[in-house]
């Protein structure tokens, strides 16, 4: 939902559009006024993100920005040395659901040898991913940890594969992982079926923006 604030006569409009992206336009028939612009701050700690500047007797304006995260952003315009005259609170959230399957290379299970790190189901351009530590795995928003879950699975071979399943809920995003593990033979010969094992959801909650 959009929550406005301010004054109305800039005519403030904010919404959300394709997957994480705000659509801000505003009209004032007096123009914006001395040293109007247009700030775009984050969630968590309220950073300036975006900043578009008009000249004193522009009276209408629209862009599009790529958020860099999903929460709760504010949008305000400030002019006249400063002052703020109208903001809005907006939510930008997932909308639908995204899952990423990756398959075990070589380099991956010396990690989970080695007992680093690995990252999973990076989802490209949501500012939101997945990471794990021994059987312990977070979730995070920007470069926040927002959730963590647990989920214990056979050590992985080359070739068995992991897949992050995004859901979004009510305040956040719900997120299951699952591990296929698939047929092998031991160093015997022996054949095993492999087998699938899934992590419990789990949800994180969605930044907002401090008030």
């Amino acid at each position: 939902m959009s929550i406005n604030n301010g004054n109305t006569d800039f005519n403030l409009s904010v919404s959300q559009t394709g997957e994480k992206s705000l659509k801000v336009s505003w009209s004032r028939s007096g123009g914006i006024g001395y040293n109007g612009r247009i700030d775009v701050q984050r969630p968590g700690d309220g950073q300036i993100v975006y900043s578009k500047t008009y000249n004193q007797d522009v009276k209408k304006g629209s862009f599009t920005f790529e958020v860099p995260y999903f929460g709760e952003y504010k949008v305000h315009i400030k002019s006249n040395n400063g002052q703020t005259y109208d903001f809005i609170y907006r939510n930008v959230f997932l909308k639908a659901v995204k899952e990423k399957k990756y398959t075990y290379k070589a380099a991956d299970v010396k990690k989970v040898e080695d007992g680093d790190m690995f990252l999973l189901g990076v989802i490209t351009g949501i500012g939101m991913y997945a990471a794990m530590l021994g059987s312990v795995i977070s979730i995070y928003f920007g470069t926040r940890q927002a959730a963590s879950t647990k989920i214990t699975f056979p050590k992985p071979r080359v070739g068995d594969t992991l897949t992050t399943t995004y859901t979004p809920v009510i305040g956040g995003v719900q997120t299951v992982v699952k591990f296929v593990q698939k047929p092998y033979k031991d160093k015997f010969g022996n054949s095993f079926s492999g087998g699938t094992y899934t992590s419990a959801p789990t949800v994180a909650k969605y930044i907002t923006y401090p008030k």
